[in-house]
Protein backbone atom coordinates (compact mmCIF):
# COMPACT_ATOMS: atom_id res chain seq x y z
CA UNK A 1 0.00 0.00 0.00
CA UNK A 2 1.33 3.40 -0.98
CA UNK A 3 2.33 5.67 1.91
CA UNK A 4 -0.40 8.22 2.68
CA UNK A 5 2.20 10.97 3.14
CA UNK A 6 3.29 10.56 -0.49
CA UNK A 7 -0.35 10.78 -1.64
CA UNK A 8 -0.82 13.98 0.37
CA UNK A 9 2.28 15.49 -1.30
CA UNK A 10 0.97 14.60 -4.77
CA UNK A 11 -2.48 16.04 -4.06
CA UNK A 12 -0.96 19.25 -2.74
CA UNK A 13 1.20 19.50 -5.87
CA UNK A 14 -1.47 19.12 -8.54
CA UNK A 15 -4.70 19.81 -6.65
CA UNK A 16 -6.43 16.67 -7.94
CA UNK A 17 -8.42 14.49 -5.54
CA UNK A 18 -7.31 10.90 -5.06
CA UNK A 19 -8.80 7.83 -3.46
CA UNK A 20 -6.58 5.71 -1.26
CA UNK A 21 -6.81 2.79 1.08
CA UNK A 22 -7.50 3.92 4.63
CA UNK A 23 -4.69 2.88 6.99
CA UNK A 24 -7.05 2.91 9.98
CA UNK A 25 -9.00 -0.20 8.95
CA UNK A 26 -8.72 -3.19 6.66
CA UNK A 27 -9.62 -1.38 3.49
CA UNK A 28 -10.05 -3.26 0.22
CA UNK A 29 -12.00 -0.58 -1.66
CA UNK A 30 -9.84 2.58 -1.35
CA UNK A 31 -12.46 4.31 0.80
CA UNK A 32 -10.25 7.24 1.87
CA UNK A 33 -10.73 10.44 -0.16
CA UNK A 34 -7.80 12.88 -0.23
CA UNK A 35 -8.49 16.37 -1.56
CA UNK A 36 -7.64 20.05 -1.17
CA UNK A 37 -9.83 22.61 0.61
CA UNK A 38 -10.43 26.21 -0.47
CA UNK A 39 -7.72 27.45 1.88
CA UNK A 40 -5.13 24.93 0.68
CA UNK A 41 -5.41 22.43 3.53
CA UNK A 42 -5.56 18.71 2.79
CA UNK A 43 -8.95 17.12 3.44
CA UNK A 44 -9.16 13.46 4.49
CA UNK A 45 -12.48 11.65 4.59
CA UNK A 46 -12.90 7.94 5.24
CA UNK A 47 -16.20 6.77 3.81
CA UNK A 48 -16.10 3.81 6.18
CA UNK A 49 -16.37 6.21 9.12
CA UNK A 50 -12.84 6.33 10.56
CA UNK A 51 -12.20 9.52 12.55
CA UNK A 52 -9.52 11.93 11.37
CA UNK A 53 -7.29 11.48 14.42
CA UNK A 54 -7.41 7.68 13.96
CA UNK A 55 -6.42 7.97 10.28
CA UNK A 56 -3.57 10.34 11.15
CA UNK A 57 -2.29 8.07 13.93
CA UNK A 58 -2.35 5.02 11.66
CA UNK A 59 -0.48 6.83 8.89
CA UNK A 60 2.06 8.61 11.08
CA UNK A 61 0.87 12.04 9.93
CA UNK A 62 0.19 15.06 12.11
CA UNK A 63 -2.62 17.56 11.62
CA UNK A 64 -0.02 20.26 10.90
CA UNK A 65 1.04 18.34 7.77
CA UNK A 66 -2.46 18.78 6.34
CA UNK A 67 -2.11 22.55 6.20
CA UNK A 68 -0.52 24.38 3.30
CA UNK A 69 2.81 26.10 3.67
CA UNK A 70 1.13 29.51 3.65
CA UNK A 71 -0.97 28.50 6.65
CA UNK A 72 2.11 27.16 8.40
CA UNK A 73 4.13 30.33 7.87
CA UNK A 74 1.23 32.37 9.22
CA UNK A 75 1.45 30.37 12.48
CA UNK A 76 -2.14 29.21 12.10
CA UNK A 77 -2.93 26.89 14.98
CA UNK A 78 -5.95 25.29 16.62
CA UNK A 79 -6.75 26.85 20.00
CA UNK A 80 -10.14 25.29 20.79
CA UNK A 81 -12.61 22.69 19.54
CA UNK A 82 -16.30 22.86 20.42
CA UNK A 83 -18.28 19.63 20.04
CA UNK A 84 -21.87 19.68 18.81
CA UNK A 85 -24.11 16.70 19.58
CA UNK A 86 -27.76 15.91 18.96
CA UNK A 87 -30.39 15.33 21.65
CA UNK A 88 -29.13 11.77 22.25
CA UNK A 89 -25.53 12.89 22.62
CA UNK A 90 -24.44 11.62 19.20
CA UNK A 91 -21.45 13.56 17.89
CA UNK A 92 -22.36 15.51 14.71
CA UNK A 93 -19.56 18.02 14.12
CA UNK A 94 -17.07 20.37 15.77
CA UNK A 95 -16.44 24.09 15.49
CA UNK A 96 -12.67 24.55 15.42
CA UNK A 97 -11.19 27.87 16.51
CA UNK A 98 -7.84 28.94 15.10
CA UNK A 99 -5.30 31.61 15.93
CA UNK A 100 -5.22 34.11 14.25
CA UNK A 101 -8.96 34.18 14.99
CA UNK A 102 -10.90 32.05 12.56
CA UNK A 103 -13.55 29.34 12.78
CA UNK A 104 -14.08 26.21 10.70
CA UNK A 105 -16.59 23.37 10.95
CA UNK A 106 -15.36 19.80 10.94
CA UNK A 107 -17.62 16.78 10.61
CA UNK A 108 -17.52 13.98 13.16
CA UNK A 109 -15.66 11.84 10.61
CA UNK A 110 -12.81 14.35 10.46
CA UNK A 111 -13.68 15.89 7.08
CA UNK A 112 -13.74 19.67 6.83
CA UNK A 113 -17.28 19.93 5.60
CA UNK A 114 -20.67 19.60 7.24
CA UNK A 115 -22.75 19.53 4.08
CA UNK A 116 -25.95 17.63 4.73
CA UNK A 117 -25.48 17.53 8.51
CA UNK A 118 -28.28 18.70 10.75
CA UNK A 119 -27.57 21.96 12.60
CA UNK A 120 -28.13 21.81 16.36
CA UNK A 121 -27.65 24.07 19.35
CA UNK A 122 -24.39 23.92 21.27
CA UNK A 123 -24.53 21.71 24.39
CA UNK A 124 -28.02 20.60 23.33
CA UNK A 125 -28.20 17.41 25.49
CA UNK A 126 -27.64 19.54 28.62
CA UNK A 127 -30.64 21.79 27.93
CA UNK A 128 -33.38 19.20 28.45
CA UNK A 129 -35.64 20.06 31.36
CA UNK A 130 -33.87 23.34 32.20
CA UNK A 131 -36.28 26.07 33.28
CA UNK A 132 -33.97 28.86 32.06
CA UNK A 133 -31.37 28.74 29.30
CA UNK A 134 -28.87 31.53 28.57
CA UNK A 135 -28.16 32.24 24.89
CA UNK A 136 -24.81 33.80 23.99
CA UNK A 137 -23.14 34.63 20.68
CA UNK A 138 -20.28 32.18 20.95
CA UNK A 139 -19.20 28.82 22.34
CA UNK A 140 -16.58 30.41 24.59
CA UNK A 141 -19.24 32.44 26.38
CA UNK A 142 -21.59 29.47 26.68
CA UNK A 143 -18.79 27.40 28.21
CA UNK A 144 -18.00 30.20 30.66
CA UNK A 145 -21.59 30.29 31.92
CA UNK A 146 -21.84 26.49 31.99
CA UNK A 147 -18.76 26.35 34.20
CA UNK A 148 -20.66 28.55 36.67
CA UNK A 149 -23.57 26.11 36.76
CA UNK A 150 -25.92 27.78 34.27
CA UNK A 151 -27.54 26.10 31.26
CA UNK A 152 -26.12 27.98 28.27
CA UNK A 153 -26.03 27.54 24.53
CA UNK A 154 -25.28 29.25 21.23
CA UNK A 155 -25.57 28.58 17.52
CA UNK A 156 -22.92 27.99 14.87
CA UNK A 157 -21.71 31.24 13.32
CA UNK A 158 -22.77 33.59 16.12
CA UNK A 159 -24.65 36.80 15.32
CA UNK A 160 -27.25 36.66 12.58
CA UNK A 161 -27.21 32.86 12.22
CA UNK A 162 -30.21 31.93 14.37
CA UNK A 163 -32.74 29.55 12.82
CA UNK A 164 -36.31 28.84 13.87
CA UNK A 165 -35.25 25.19 14.07
CA UNK A 166 -33.03 26.13 17.02
CA UNK A 167 -36.08 27.57 18.75
CA UNK A 168 -37.98 24.34 18.19
CA UNK A 169 -35.10 22.43 19.77
CA UNK A 170 -35.55 24.55 22.89
CA UNK A 171 -39.28 23.89 22.88
CA UNK A 172 -38.68 20.14 22.48
CA UNK A 173 -36.24 20.27 25.41
CA UNK A 174 -39.06 21.67 27.61
CA UNK A 175 -37.24 24.95 28.24
CA UNK A 176 -39.55 27.56 29.79
CA UNK A 177 -37.49 30.75 29.56
CA UNK A 178 -34.49 32.02 27.63
CA UNK A 179 -32.21 34.90 28.58
CA UNK A 180 -30.40 36.46 25.62
CA UNK A 181 -27.02 38.10 26.33
CA UNK A 182 -26.00 40.15 23.28
CA UNK A 183 -22.51 41.40 22.54
CA UNK A 184 -22.04 45.16 22.75
CA UNK A 185 -22.29 46.08 19.07
CA UNK A 186 -24.97 46.63 16.44
CA UNK A 187 -24.68 43.07 15.15
CA UNK A 188 -25.13 41.73 18.67
CA UNK A 189 -28.22 43.80 19.35
CA UNK A 190 -29.76 42.82 16.00
CA UNK A 191 -29.00 39.16 16.77
CA UNK A 192 -30.65 39.47 20.18
CA UNK A 193 -33.81 40.84 18.55
CA UNK A 194 -33.81 37.96 16.04
CA UNK A 195 -33.45 35.32 18.76
CA UNK A 196 -35.97 36.99 21.08
CA UNK A 197 -38.63 37.35 18.38
CA UNK A 198 -38.25 33.71 17.29
CA UNK A 199 -38.46 32.35 20.84
CA UNK A 200 -41.32 34.67 21.81
CA UNK A 201 -43.33 33.58 18.78
CA UNK A 202 -42.85 29.95 19.83
CA UNK A 203 -44.37 30.68 23.25
CA UNK A 204 -41.18 30.86 25.34
CA UNK A 205 -40.73 33.53 27.97
CA UNK A 206 -37.87 35.76 26.83
CA UNK A 207 -35.64 38.34 28.48
CA UNK A 208 -32.95 40.33 26.69
CA UNK A 209 -30.30 41.56 29.13
CA UNK A 210 -27.92 44.32 28.01
CA UNK A 211 -24.92 43.93 30.27
CA UNK A 212 -23.75 47.30 31.65
CA UNK A 213 -20.27 48.79 31.31
CA UNK A 214 -19.22 46.50 28.45
CA UNK A 215 -16.41 47.67 26.15
CA UNK A 216 -17.19 47.95 22.42
CA UNK A 217 -17.81 44.43 21.06
CA UNK A 218 -17.59 43.13 24.63
CA UNK A 219 -19.40 39.96 25.68
CA UNK A 220 -20.49 38.17 28.84
CA UNK A 221 -17.01 36.68 29.29
CA UNK A 222 -15.55 40.21 29.40
CA UNK A 223 -18.25 41.20 31.87
CA UNK A 224 -17.44 38.30 34.20
CA UNK A 225 -13.70 38.89 33.88
CA UNK A 226 -14.30 42.50 34.99
CA UNK A 227 -15.35 41.18 38.41
CA UNK A 228 -19.08 40.58 38.06
CA UNK A 229 -20.61 37.32 39.28
CA UNK A 230 -23.74 35.18 39.18
CA UNK A 231 -25.49 37.29 41.80
CA UNK A 232 -24.97 40.40 39.67
CA UNK A 233 -26.31 38.57 36.63
CA UNK A 234 -29.37 37.31 38.52
CA UNK A 235 -30.13 40.86 39.66
CA UNK A 236 -30.03 42.13 36.07
CA UNK A 237 -32.26 39.32 34.84
CA UNK A 238 -34.84 39.94 37.58
CA UNK A 239 -34.91 43.67 36.84
CA UNK A 240 -35.56 43.26 33.11
CA UNK A 241 -39.13 43.03 31.85
CA UNK A 242 -40.13 40.14 29.62
CA UNK A 243 -39.69 40.68 25.91
CA UNK A 244 -42.72 41.88 23.96
CA UNK A 245 -42.38 41.70 20.19
CA UNK A 246 -43.13 44.99 18.38
CA UNK A 247 -46.23 44.98 16.20
CA UNK A 248 -45.64 44.67 12.48
CA UNK A 249 -46.54 47.81 10.50
CA UNK A 250 -49.74 47.70 8.45
CA UNK A 251 -49.10 48.67 4.82
CA UNK A 252 -52.02 50.43 3.14
CA UNK A 253 -52.88 49.96 -0.56
CA UNK A 254 -51.17 53.26 -1.27
CA UNK A 255 -47.90 51.93 0.12
CA UNK A 256 -47.92 53.94 3.35
CA UNK A 257 -47.10 52.07 6.55
CA UNK A 258 -49.10 52.47 9.74
CA UNK A 259 -47.01 51.58 12.79
CA UNK A 260 -49.05 50.13 15.65
CA UNK A 261 -48.25 50.35 19.35
CA UNK A 262 -49.71 48.11 22.01
CA UNK A 263 -51.66 50.09 24.61
CA UNK A 264 -50.08 47.92 27.31
CA UNK A 265 -46.65 49.22 26.32
CA UNK A 266 -47.60 52.88 26.78
CA UNK A 267 -46.44 54.32 30.07
CA UNK A 268 -49.15 56.40 31.74
CA UNK A 269 -47.86 59.61 33.30
CA UNK A 270 -49.82 62.03 35.52
CA UNK A 271 -50.90 65.23 33.78
CA UNK A 272 -49.68 68.54 35.18
CA UNK A 273 -52.12 71.35 34.49
CA UNK A 274 -51.60 75.06 33.88
CA UNK A 275 -55.37 75.52 33.87
CA UNK A 276 -57.04 72.54 35.51
CA UNK A 277 -58.59 70.19 32.95
CA UNK A 278 -58.17 72.80 30.21
CA UNK A 279 -54.50 73.60 29.49
CA UNK A 280 -51.82 70.98 30.32
CA UNK A 281 -48.24 71.95 30.96
CA UNK A 282 -45.70 71.05 28.27
CA UNK A 283 -48.28 70.38 25.55
CA UNK A 284 -49.72 72.24 22.59
CA UNK A 285 -53.19 73.70 23.28
CA UNK A 286 -55.60 75.11 20.71
CA UNK A 287 -58.26 77.66 21.73
CA UNK A 288 -61.15 77.71 19.30
CA UNK A 289 -64.23 79.88 19.00
CA UNK A 290 -66.09 82.36 16.84
CA UNK A 291 -64.66 85.75 16.03
CA UNK A 292 -65.01 88.29 18.84
CA UNK A 293 -65.61 85.76 21.62
CA UNK A 294 -62.43 86.62 23.54
CA UNK A 295 -59.85 84.05 22.38
CA UNK A 296 -57.03 86.55 22.08
CA UNK A 297 -57.93 88.28 25.35
CA UNK A 298 -57.87 84.92 27.12
CA UNK A 299 -54.38 84.12 25.78
CA UNK A 300 -53.09 87.60 26.69
CA UNK A 301 -54.45 87.25 30.23
CA UNK A 302 -52.87 83.82 30.65
CA UNK A 303 -49.55 85.14 29.39
CA UNK A 304 -49.70 88.05 31.82
CA UNK A 305 -50.50 85.73 34.73
CA UNK A 306 -47.62 83.40 33.91
CA UNK A 307 -45.01 86.15 33.38
CA UNK A 308 -45.98 87.84 36.68
CA UNK A 309 -45.48 84.53 38.47
CA UNK A 310 -48.74 85.05 40.30
CA UNK A 311 -51.56 83.31 38.43
CA UNK A 312 -54.30 84.73 40.67
CA UNK A 313 -56.71 85.13 37.75
CA UNK A 314 -56.18 81.47 36.91
CA UNK A 315 -57.31 80.46 40.39
CA UNK A 316 -60.30 82.78 40.08
CA UNK A 317 -61.23 81.27 36.71
CA UNK A 318 -60.90 77.79 38.16
CA UNK A 319 -63.20 78.74 41.03
CA UNK A 320 -65.76 80.33 38.67
CA UNK A 321 -65.56 77.34 36.37
CA UNK A 322 -66.14 74.97 39.27
CA UNK A 323 -69.10 77.09 40.51
CA UNK A 324 -70.65 77.18 37.03
CA UNK A 325 -70.26 73.44 36.68
CA UNK A 326 -72.00 72.85 40.02
CA UNK A 327 -74.77 75.30 39.09
CA UNK A 328 -75.34 73.54 35.74
CA UNK A 329 -75.48 70.13 37.37
CA UNK A 330 -77.96 71.47 39.94
CA UNK A 331 -80.25 72.83 37.22
CA UNK A 332 -80.20 69.52 35.38
CA UNK A 333 -81.09 67.64 38.54
CA UNK A 334 -83.97 70.02 39.30
CA UNK A 335 -85.39 69.52 35.83
CA UNK A 336 -85.21 65.75 36.22
CA UNK A 337 -86.84 65.77 39.64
Amino acid sequence: MRDLRDIVIDVRADGRQRDARCPAHEDRRASLSVGVGDDGRILLHCHAGCALDVVLAASGLTIAELFSESNTTNSRSIVAEYRYCDERGEHLYDVVRFAPKDFRMQGAGGHWTTKGLRRVLYRLPELRGQSTVYITEGEKDADRLSALGLAATTAVGGAGKWRNDYTQQLVAAKVAQVVVLPDNDDAGRAHAEQVARSCHTAGLKVKVVMLPALPPKGDVSDWLTAGNDLQDLAGLVNAVASYAAPLEPVVTPGGRAVHLTKASSIRIRPVRWLWQERIPLGALTLIGGREGTGKSLTVYTLGADITRGSPASLRERRARSSWRRRRTVGRIRSCLA
